[in-house]
This record gives structure tokens, C-alpha cells and sequence, in this order.
């Protein structure tokens, strides 16, 4: 358990439980076992709200939306293969 100098809580992940541990003492306040559907969820509504990415992320998740959408306006397997060659040399 890493310490917390500005005893702030701590949390701890295991699996699809969630502990908020206090920080003086060491023990556990609150524990929630959530679904991962849960998780997910509340992570895409954080992404949505722009409260969980930081930065540069930002910019890598839109930039990995605009080609997921590319790809999926294809209009053949040929169109795909370039519109995927120009998404790797913009990358790279």
C-alpha cells in the first residue's frame, strides 16, 4: 500500500473490487465490487465528459476515433487497405 503524504485516500484495484482505504490507518473504509460492464461504462461516460484522459491522451483517442470512422466508411476491401496505409504513415 503506497503511502499518501497529504493523507489523501488510497485506492486499490483488485479485479472488479474497489477499496477506499484510509490513509492513517490502514483500513478499509468502503469496498464496492463493481462489473467490469460497470467500469466500462463509467469510464466512457468520464471519456465523454473530457474528465479522464490527460493531455496528450486526448489527443491519441480522437485521433483513434477519426480512424476507427475511416475505416468503417470503406467502401471496399481495396478503399480499407488504403485508407489504412495512410492512417500508418500519418502515425509513423
Amino acid at each position: 500500500m503506497p503511502n499518501t503524504p497529504s493523507g489523501r485516500h488510497v485506492f486499490e484495484f483488485f479485479g472488479k473490487m474497489l477499496k477506499l482505504r484510509n490513509p492513517n490507518t490502514h483500513e478499509d473504509e468502503i469496498s464496492v465490487i463493481l462489473s467490469w460492464k460497470d467500469v466500462a461504462k463509467r469510464i466512457s461516460d468520464l471519456i465523454y465528459a473530457n474528465e479522464y484522459l490527460i493531455g496528450e491522451e486526448r489527443d491519441v483517442y480522437k485521433r483513434q476515433l477519426r480512424f476507427r470512422e475511416e475505416r468503417h466508411n470503406a467502401k471496399s476491401d481495396t478503399e480499407l487497405v488504403k485508407i489504412i496505409a495512410n492512417q500508418y504513415r500519418k502515425n509513423f
